[in-house]
């Protein structure tokens, strides 16, 4: 029989090691009946897929083992053969189930060709190229997502949800790269607090704040604008209801990812819906709306509108918009403020 191997990287992190009290009881049994479970191996590689634990008490103590080889075509079906099997088996907690089955979609979508797709050709549906391919990979994403929910006894979105923790988990690798093994230990912080870190990746000291749950330095209570500028007495109230523009904006996003995933799920409640234009226009309001937002103190007038409100940049308001800002922010430099 040829050797054997452990490929670490195939049994990488969710996988976790046993715990030793579980470990010296499995010993203890393979000693006294021997090893009841083949050992799973890679056909033509080699490579243990199941039972890794069993082969090493075997080579250690001299004992036999039976084999069972499974034909698999390449390394990402080994790694998802190996998640799918120890899924049900290992006491994991939420994080490490969540991960596998992220990890078992992203690898079945990738199989079927849905992360590198080739621009369909002949095909007349009235569609544009782009559009026909983000409607066919969502279908498909949707359809292997439920199709692996069913395997393991789960919900659909259990399954995509997964799949969204192990991208804030990749996203992390900077600021946290032993998180993985970190969760593979029940000692990684929670699903909550990953996302969160994951929205800061690009700043690691904020996203190791956040994953090790240090608070925040408590930031001024003075109301400011944009750039930290305290805010005169008469622009507090206006840049006060910010919130109210940045409701509207959230809002039309809302709308907008809504008609979106509702005409290309082919939904017949969105059958007469136009995409692209309302797409457009619903994009062209949140704009204007963020354009319209109060940003930042009048560098010209210091926020109190010029001498009878007649300040030429901010037109006696006091305060300016992000686009009108940034027009004059570099002609402003060289202006003495009166």
């Amino acid at each position: 029989m040829p050797k054997l191997r452990i490929d670490a990287d195939l049994h990488r992190a969710p996988i976790s090691d046993l715990p030793a009290e579980t470990l010296a009881e499995l010993a203890r049994s393979i000693k006294r009946e021997g090893c009841r479970d083949p050992i799973v191996v890679w056909k033509n590689h080699d490579i243990i897929l199941d039972g890794c634990n069993r082969y090493a008490i075997c080579e250690k103590a001299g004992i036999g083992y039976r084999t069972v080889s499974i034909d698999l075509p390449d390394r990402d079906a080994a790694r998802g053969w190996i998640l799918a099997a120890q899924y049900g088996r290992r006491n994991w907690n939420a994080e490490q189930r969540g991960i596998a089955l992220g990890e078992l979609l992203m690898l079945r979508k990738k199989a079927a060709g849905a992360n590198l797709p080739k621009p369909p050709d002949g095909e007349k549906t009235g569609e544009k190229p782009n559009d026909l391919l983000k409607r066919k990979n969502c279908a498909l994403g949707g359809k292997t997502a439920a199709a692996i929910a069913q395997e393991h006894g789960v919900a659909t979105r259990t399954v995509e949800l997964g799949e969204e923790l192990l991208l804030a988990v990749n996203a992390l690798a900077e600021a946290a790269p032993d998180l993985p093994a970190q969760l593979a230990a029940h000692k990684g912080p929670k699903r909550k607090t990953i996302i969160e870190a994951a929205k800061h990746a690009d700043d690691p000291e904020k996203a190791k704040a956040i994953l090790a749950g240090t608070p925040e330095p408590e930031k001024s209570t003075s109301p400011t604008d944009h750039f930290g500028n305290p805010l005169p007495k008469n622009l507090i109230e206006v840049f006060s209801r910010r919130n109210e523009l940045a409701k509207m904006m959230t809002t039309l996003s809302l709308i907008k990812t809504t008609i979106t995933r509702g005409c290309e799920s082919h939904d017949p409640l969105y059958l007469h819906v136009t995409k692209t234009q309302m797409e457009g226009s619903l994009g062209q309001a949140r704009s204007h709306l963020r354009f319209a937002s109060p940003y930042a103190v009048c560098p010209y007038c210091r926020g109190s509108g010029g001498i009878g409100k007649n300040c030429k940049l901010c037109k006696g308001n006091g305060w300016l918009g992000v686009y009108a800002y940034g027009l004059v922010a570099t002609e402003l430099k060289y202006v003495e403020p009166k």
